[in-house]
């Protein structure tokens, strides 16, 4: 999450899943070899992270990102992607 952007400008618009308490893989979808944070990869909503997001808008530009929290051992760090709906792709869950 950048320092740029204050998480009070963002607000909630939807979730990418229906049960906040269903166990979502962590699987990645990524058949061109990119990573996650790859500005080129694809938006897999059935794989991780996307299947933990939230989707938020900035309250003054009007854009739109996938935000999720990532859970490391020891930390949880607010994450978010901006939303190109070029990247969506309807990926079977594997």
């Amino acid at each position: 999450m950048p320092l740029t952007m204050p998480s009070e400008r963002l607000e909630e618009v939807g979730f990418l899943f229906e049960d906040p308490y269903d166990e979502p893989t962590f699987a990645e979808y990524h058949p061109a070899g990119t990573r996650y944070e790859s500005e080129t990869a694809p938006i897999a909503m059935r794989y991780y992270p996307y299947n933990r997001c939230a989707v938020v808008r900035c309250r003054d530009c009007q854009r739109h990102y996938l935000r999720y929290n990532e859970a490391g051992g020891y930390f949880t760090e607010i994450r978010i992607r901006a939303l190109q709906p070029g990247l969506v792709i309807d990926a079977p869950s594997g």
